[in-house]
């Protein structure tokens, strides 16, 4: 399996713009390379989580592939299921629940995927509730988002991710302390060898 390092091309950045519950644009925008989102993506889907779900693997590329080329304008459900799971005019949503049940599914796929093998991945694509219009986001804008968010409600999901996030900063953090401790001590030994 490639590393995201190794699929990413260095390519320049382009809006991605995400969609608050209540369907208001919020504007949220980064400067993350489509290159940048697409090896994100080839290696959500080449994961042990994603390789032995062929459609939610197809759900999944669809909506992102849909977002980098349209800005995410034509990602409806009638679209879905009709060119994901190849459901035929006339397709009533209301009475077949196929893409909302995947959507659910591909919701908890990500979870899993970005709870273990994706843990330490630079790119979070996730799915809000209600929305099918994917979210990009670089878990260092998630970092400087978490201590200047003014927001008082959070998702469990999003509050799950904070904490992750606090947990791999202390662990990191911790990791340097050691580092820094282990060259202290070796500075000292050699400071008393040349004296």
């Amino acid at each position: 399996m490639k590393t995201l390092k190794e699929l990413q091309p260095t390519l320049p950045p382009i809006d991605a713009r995400s969609n608050s519950l209540d369907g208001r644009e919020r504007q949220k925008v980064e400067s993350i390379s489509e290159a940048t989102v697409r090896a994100q993506l080839a290696c959500i889907l080449q994961s042990s989580i994603f390789v032995q779900s062929a459609r939610l693997s197809r759900f999944l590329h669809f909506i992102v592939e849909n977002t980098l080329n349209n800005s995410g304008d034509s990602i409806k459900e009638y679209v879905i299921g009709i060119e994901v799971y190849d459901r035929k005019p006339p397709y009533h949503p209301s009475q077949d629940s196929i893409v909302r049940t995947e959507a659910r599914r591909l919701r908890g796929k990500l979870k899993e995927y970005y709870d273990s093998e994706g843990k330490r991945d630079p790119i979070l694509i996730y799915l809000r509730t209600g929305s099918y219009v994917p979210i990009f986001r670089s878990n260092d804008l998630l970092v400087i988002e978490k201590y200047a968010t003014t927001d008082s409600e959070f998702s469990d999901a999003t509050l799950q991710h904070k904490i992750q996030l606090l947990e791999q900063e202390q662990e990191s953090l911790s990791r340097l302390i050691v580092e820094l401790l282990w060259k202290n001590q070796s500075l000292r030994e050699l400071n008393k060898l040349e004296h």
